[in-house]
């Protein structure tokens, strides 16, 4: 929502937000010419961005990753391909450093996750070590 965006940009100087709900822009991103094929973490995406203004006055950049279907079949909507946006106001990065970028934060929920899940960091045993 606007408003998470507009807190979150107040803290930071750059933000990268998954845009989930990117769906409003499917026509642009299936008129979009000039994908950047590119291998990341062993798995081949197709790149692209456009800047969108979702709030009057207040251009973002999203950053498009599709990834061609692996069972052939067809959404109704996204076709042969899965996409994932990211909503950025960095404009300068290339594609695929915003696309990496965003993944360093999946990778560090997921070590959290081990570690209060896997090693009992929601259990210790003392509470000075919480």
């Amino acid at each position: 929502s606007e408003e998470i965006v507009d807190t979150v940009k107040a803290h930071c100087k750059y933000f990268y937000i998954r845009a989930n709900r990117c769906s409003a822009f499917y026509e642009d991103m299936f008129a979009l010419r000039g994908w950047k094929a590119e291998e990341i973490n062993g798995i081949r995406f197709e790149l692209n961005s456009i800047v969108v203004e979702k709030w009057k006055g207040k251009p973002y950049r999203l950053v498009i990753q599709r990834q061609r279907r692996a069972d052939d079949i067809r959404e109704l909507w996204e076709g042969e391909y899965t996409y994932r946006c990211i909503l950025t106001n960095d404009f300068e990065s290339d594609i695929r450093d915003v696309v990496e970028f965003y993944n360093l934060r999946g990778g560090k929920e997921r070590i959290l996750d081990d570690m209060n899940n896997g090693f009992g960091w929601k259990h210790l045993p003392k509470s000075f070590m919480a």
